[in-house]
């Protein structure tokens, strides 16, 4: 009997979160020839927001953490990567910055946050 009644709190815990955690439905918005998309995380919050164009990547991308910080911001031009990409890290120490040029890579840096601040303060 006891072995019945975890079974059953077991089977009511599952009723229960498997709702909560019900993926969001990526939203796509059209405008013209531009296709918004919208990429969330199983919990609701926004994880990507990008534009297409003739079925490519076109213009500006942004990836998020979690937490709504920005992860990635990075360009397209008919599906090809193009100009200044910046890449934050997972624990916000260092920004990247990548460019490119044609689809390939031209340049590439990295700051230590902290003295990108101290420079971009003086």
């Amino acid at each position: 009997m006891k072995v019945w009644k975890m079974i059953g709190a077991g089977v009511v815990t599952l009723m229960i979160a498997l709702p909560a955690q019900a993926q969001v439905e990526d939203t796509y918005t059209k405008d013209g020839d531009v296709v918004t998309v919208t990429r969330y995380y199983e919990d609701g919050s926004v994880r990507e927001v990008g534009t297409f164009k003739n079925d490519k990547p076109d213009g500006r991308w942004i990836e998020y953490t979690r937490e709504g910080a920005i992860k990635t911001e990075a360009i397209y031009a008919n599906g090809e990567k193009e100009g200044k990409w910046f890449v934050w890290t997972e624990d916000g120490e260092y920004l990247y910055e990548v460019v490119y040029q044609d689809n390939k890579l031209k340049n590439a840096s990295r700051w230590k946050i902290e003295d990108r601040n101290a420079i971009a303060n003086n």
